[in-house]
């Protein structure tokens, strides 16, 4: 199913509409994390910058695994 969907701009509206409601509640920045690399990508050119990185220790797996933390102002 959400290889359908790709490309045709769902998440962005999904998005705007959430970013919207919460100025509407009077908030001003949104923060999130991911573990996806293709997500981050997304993030970063939507205009989030990233503010942290956690990596798997050498005694964690797998090796390659990151979380990465990013906001960006909505207001």
């Amino acid at each position: 199913m959400a290889l359908l969907c790709r490309r045709q701009g769902l998440a962005r509206a999904l998005f705007e509409r959430a970013s919207t409601l919460a100025v509407a509640r009077g908030c001003h920045n949104v923060w999130l994390d991911t573990s996806d690399p293709k997500a981050r990508e997304i993030y970063l050119r939507w205009g989030f910058v990233q503010f942290g990185k956690l990596e798997n220790g050498p005694n964690r797996g797998p090796s390659e695994h990151s979380r990465w933390f990013l906001q960006r102002p909505i207001a």
